[in-house]
């Protein structure tokens, strides 16, 4: 995701994405088809000069669920969207934040991304949804998914048996 800063001074960027629906306001649609599930998002800083995203990760990026009329100004997170890594890129270190969306959940979200240039803040403020709910094997399923395997394995070791016979 190619966050490329327009004004540092008004805070003003657009996001630009080959893999990811971009809407108005900079609005990410984060929607999966059948086969896959979450997204790994690698958010890099052009333009910019100087900024970096912070090592701390909880101060790279704050996020809250539900309402789009505003972005948080003070830490916060929400456990679907989560900051993963800041790694080097173009132009130098610390210029791509990592973000790991599980995407699990139908919810809008907001966040501000945060960078940083000595004591400079810069804080861009995009809205987020996420379309899909849920994965084909979730944590609930799992032992839905043992004993009903368990059955099938008993199954056909009993036909096999009587075949046997």
């Amino acid at each position: 995701m190619k966050v490329k800063v327009l004004s540092v001074a008004e805070e003003r960027f657009v996001f630009e994405s080959d893999d990811i629906q971009v809407g108005p306001n900079n609005h990410l649609n984060f929607a999966n088809d059948d086969k896959h599930y979450g997204f790994h998002i690698h958010y890099e800083l052009h333009g910019a000069d100087g900024y970096r995203f912070p090592d701390d990760l909880s101060d790279a990026i704050y996020v809250e669920q539900g309402s789009l009329d505003y972005c948080p100004q003070s830490k916060s997170s929400w456990g679907i969207f989560k900051p993963r890594d800041v790694r080097a890129g173009n132009g130098g270190d610390r210029r791509v934040l990592v973000v790991e969306n599980k995407n699990d959940d139908k919810k809008d979200f907001t966040y501000t991304l945060r960078a940083k240039n000595g004591a400079d803040w810069l804080n861009l403020d995009p809205p987020g949804s996420n379309h899909n709910g849920g994965s084909p094997f979730t944590v609930e399923d799992s032992n839905t998914g043992i004993i009903l395997g368990a059955v099938a394995a008993v199954a056909v070791l009993a036909v096999a048996f009587l075949a046997l016979k």
